[in-house]
């Protein structure tokens, strides 16, 4: 039966008792009322049509007006439909309804109403159903008089409440049963029905924002519980904006002078949006994120049993951040702010870790320092140095390694002299002597450096500064392990390739902290307004704040340093080293991340053919770029890094050349291979570098496939393009693709090994 059909059995059942002139009986599949009230009550309750009214109470009186008042007429409708009451009155003083007329309706719908009680009064006229309402506090009280003005007729007045009651104790409410269902089938972990059940849920729904909110909460739930978090986190991002959406058009609706804004939703009591949010973004691997949607979650509830479960899982999120900290691009966790506690992560400037569980992190002596900004050392991942002093530390270092590199290539002489600066807050040095055999890491790591004195102090580092060392070498040039700058210097590496080619003995160089600037002035700038903002929630939140820590971070004055080198002639020295590393390996420090590795796989495609990127390539890259979320900063970073460790010299470029047309047959014959010959003799290459060469290049040009296997290949490049895995359903696509390709099992499992070992190259 459905609740038309019970409202009506209903109605049928207390009709010989709700005997009135004021009150209209649905009967032959229509309203028993005469048109003109008809046209009303449709106009007056704002329906589209009347057909869905099952029981109506009208009452209409005409008022005369005086001298100070107008002539009025009061409708009093009430009208009983199969989902819900409207009831309510109008007061039209002109005979003309329109906007002017005063009307005052209530909507309460059935599946809201736990019981209903008749509230008498000694003053029939102020006599009121007071309507209880489920999983609620709240109560709804409707004047009698409204229900066709039975204030007169206690009897009929009580009929109706009892009606009421019965109707409300019997309908149906199909949505909860439908979301009952949902519930139970998530419940039992039955993901695909619920999601059945949920669609079936939103076309009964129809527009409804609030519902709509429900819908995709639930989604996102059953999504997550199939491992489907991408298109999860797509869902319960929909149900914090629709969330929003309510919120904003709420407040906006009871004031009409102010806009309102994000900033003024309230969201208590929205915990599960954030939770749910949190724990998908942990799924996903972004565990900051995660952590700040979780934090969230925990500043928006008030129940003590769902604050604990919520502290818990930031718990197990934090151990999580933790272990993968150092996997984050550097420019994802570059700026740092140590606390004790979490009391803000809504910077987008920098992160927030604990003071008392942090990762593999070095600092200086004496850090890390409550509420204190550090910066992440742009080479050396576990290194942190205070923001308000990085520039100048991060000098210290660079020009330290760059001495020590100088002693391993056979300095007989250097002197370091300061050129230029101003009053800044620095890090000063007292000493700045390079012993021989010095380490390179700026913290922690074993190193035979003359220990210095660093200190935090204001200083004029205008005043000379000036070291001169001599030194007796003995040893072949050669690079030391450990390095951290010198991948990125191709000015050093250019003076490495000098010195052991014999062919310099002076060289002069400028060191300046501008180079190793990280943070731009408007990158200061939000750094520092986030960094108040914090401080401002910490004060408020009832921390005591040490006035010294609210400092501004201002950029800092450049300064410059000179070095000047001179060299013993590399054919006196006759010792070996034993630490002697190639420069081809020092090149391959650098870490990268999946994102990071599959952009430089993108260059060296581009850099292949010419080397060289052209307009066309460029445009590919910077989307390439943007799409694994790479700064321009990282990128310049990276193309560099690579065209340092992928350059050949120009004569070097040419047997290459000359490598390539003699294999573009698939191998090299007795004649190519005495034309070769030739060419390397012709070019000064030894017969070691030239086959080097060749084994180098045929190692690439040999790796030939049909262009039926090339398909598969992009089959398998775009299956791993997101994570770099491959999902069962798209191994399920892949085989498909094989199997039309009509390549053998056994070779599409070649192929797909063969190409996973050359992109983690």
């Amino acid at each position: 039966m459905t609740n038309k059909e019970i409202i009506l059995n209903e109605i049928k059942n207390f009709k010989t008792e709700l005997k009135h002139e004021n009150i209209f009986f649905h009967d032959n599949g229509k309203l028993q009322v005469e048109k003109s009230i008809s046209r009303q009550v449709k106009q007056f309750q704002n329906l589209e049509h009347n057909e869905g009214i099952l029981l109506l109470f009208y009452y209409k009186k005409y008022e005369e007006g005086g001298i100070f008042k107008a002539d009025k007429t009061n409708y009093h409708i009430t009208s009983l439909m199969s989902d819900k009451i409207i009831a309510g009155s109008v007061e039209d003083k002109d005979g003309i309804f329109n906007d002017d007329t005063n009307t005052y309706f209530h909507e309460i719908f059935w599946n809201e109403i736990e019981s209903v009680e008749k509230i008498p009064e000694d003053d029939k006229s102020w006599e009121r159903f007071r309507f209880f309402l489920k999983n609620s506090n709240d109560i709804k009280d409707i004047p009698c008089y409204k229900f066709g003005y039975l204030s007169d007729d206690s009897s009929v007045s009580d009929i109706v409440s009892k009606l009421l009651n019965s109707i409300a104790s019997k309908y149906i409410d199909t949505e909860q049963v439908l979301v009952d269902k949902i519930s139970k089938n998530i419940e039992n972990k039955n993901y695909e029905e619920a999601l059945n059940l949920i669609n079936k849920y939103d076309t009964e729904q129809g527009n409804d924002l609030s519902k709509k909110q429900f819908s995709t909460y639930i989604k996102s739930v059953c999504l997550s519980g199939q491992n489907l978090f991408e298109a999860a986190l797509k869902e319960i991002n929909k149900s914090v904006d629709i969330y929003k959406e309510i919120s904003i058009n709420e407040l906006n609706s009871e004031n009409d002078d102010i806009e309102y804004t994000e900033k003024d939703i309230d969201y208590n009591g929205m915990e599960h949006l954030f939770k749910q949010k949190g724990l998908i973004n942990r799924n996903l691997d972004n565990s900051y994120e995660a952590l700040k949607n979780l934090h969230f979650a925990l500043k928006n509830t008030e129940e003590n049993e769902e604050k604990q479960d919520i502290e818990d899982e930031i718990n197990v999120t934090y151990q999580k951040l933790k272990g993968v900290f150092f996997d984050y691009p550097h420019n994802q966790r570059k700026i740092l702010l140590i606390d004790n506690s979490f009391i803000d992560l809504s910077s987008e400037k920098f992160k927030v870790l604990l003071k008392k569980d942090l990762p593999e992190i070095k600092f200086p002596i004496g850090h890390p320092i409550e509420k204190e900004l550090y910066i992440g050392h742009p080479y050396n991942p576990n290194i942190y140095i205070p923001l308000s002093e990085y520039e100048f530390s991060l000098f210290l270092d660079r020009i330290n390694e760059f001495c020590y590199v100088l002693q391993c290539l056979g300095a007989s002489e250097f002197s370091i002299e300061s050129k230029k600066g101003k009053d800044t807050d620095i890090l000063k040095n007292e000493n700045l002597e390079v012993a021989a055999n010095v380490g390179v890491s700026l913290y922690g790591a074993s190193s035979e450096r003359t220990k210095t004195e660093n200190k935090h102090e204001t200083s004029n580092i205008k005043q000379k500064i000036s070291k001169k060392q001599t030194f007796s070498p003995t040893k072949k040039p050669y690079l030391p392990d450990n390095l951290v700058w010198y991948p990125h210097e191709t000015a050093w590496q250019r003076l490495y390739e000098q010195r052991t080619n014999g062919s310099i003995l002076t060289f002069e160089e400028t060191i300046s902290t501008q180079q190793n600037k990280l943070v731009s002035t408007n990158e200061l700038m939000s750094i520092n307004a986030e960094f108040k903002a914090y401080i401002n929630v910490s004060v408020k939140a009832g921390i005591k704040v040490n006035r010294q820590i609210e400092k501004e971070f201002k950029e800092q004055e450049t300064t410059a340093w000179n070095v000047k080198v001179e060299f013993v002639p590399i054919e006196q020295l006759t010792g070996n080293n034993k630490n002697q590393i190639s420069e081809s390996k020092l090149t391959n420090q650098i870490d990268f991340t999946d994102n990071e590795q599959k952009y430089l796989e993108e260059i060296k495609f581009m850099l292949e053919d010419d080397g060289i990127i052209d307009d066309d390539e460029r445009k590919m890259l910077i989307r390439k770029r943007k799409k694994y979320e790479i700064s321009e900063e990282r990128a310049i970073e990276m193309e560099n890094s690579l065209l340092q460790t992928s350059q050949f010299t120009k004569e070097e470029q040419e047997y290459i050349d000359e490598i390539k047309e003699c294999a573009e047959d698939g191998e090299i014959t007795d004649g190519d291979r005495r034309i070769l010959k030739r060419l390397a003799n012709k070019l000064n290459i030894t017969e070691e570098r030239a086959i080097e060469l060749e084994n180098s290049i045929l190692k690439v040009e040999t790796k030939q496939f049909t262009e039926t296997e090339l398909t598969y290949i992009e089959e398998i490049k775009y299956c791993l393009e997101d994570d770099g895995e491959i999902s069962k359903s798209e191994r399920r696509l892949l085989n498909k693709e094989r199997d039309k390709l009509e390549i053998p099992p056994e070779r599409a499992e070649e192929i797909e090994q063969e190409f996973i070992r050359e992109i983690k190259k």
